[in-house]
């Protein structure tokens, strides 16, 4: 009888152990991938960031060739057959949000011999870059506000869209830019 009871004594001993060591680990494993909420490619199942996180911003980063061209109010001031770099960069802004960019380029203007910086701040969503209602005083005398929609095309890494832009001193227009990344 004592044999029993130390053999099923042994037995229970035995299946406990087991048990345990067959529900511990599993819940801990490391899990790699992007764990954050606003990437592209955020991964719910990850709790270890690997530093894959992609931003829709991404694509739009860089520099582009191409046309800006204003064919009303603005046509006698900004020269619309010249070549134009589009310098899109990431926001460093400390409160900017993984999509926020900073969009710089340089208007050639008929009256002044030098290009006149403009820096346009927007957000990305998906393939479209947006700037909404952001004021800007170019060449610090022509008070400006510019809304606009620009959209990536992965076929051929380009971009196009049209730029509002709405000045008391000379007037609206809608500019429409294409330009191919370098």
């Amino acid at each position: 009888m004592k044999s029993t009871k130390f053999s099923l004594i042994l037995l229970l001993a035995f299946f406990a152990a087991i048990f345990s060591i067959t529900s511990c680990g599993d819940d801990d494993a490391e899990v790699k991938g992007c764990t954050d909420e606003q990437s592209e490619n955020y991964n719910a199942s990850a709790n270890t960031d690997d530093g894959s996180c992609v931003y829709a911003r991404d694509k739009f980063i860089g520099d582009f060739v191409g046309s800006f061209d204003c064919p009303g109010a603005l046509a006698g001031v900004i020269k619309s057959d010249s070549s134009y770099t589009f310098t899109i960069l990431e926001d460093v802004d400390t409160e900017a949000g993984p999509n926020d960019i900073v969009v710089k380029f340089a208007v050639k203007l008929e009256l002044i011999p030098n290009a006149v910086p403009v820096e346009l701040k927007g957000t990305v969503s998906g393939n479209v870059l947006t700037i909404d209602n952001y004021s800007y005083t170019i060449a610090g005398f022509i008070p400006a506000t510019f809304d606009a929609t620009i959209v990536y095309n992965d076929a051929n890494d380009t971009i196009s869209g049209d730029i509002a832009l709405m000045s008391d001193a000379y007037g609206n227009d809608v500019c429409s830019m294409n330009a191919k990344k370098q």
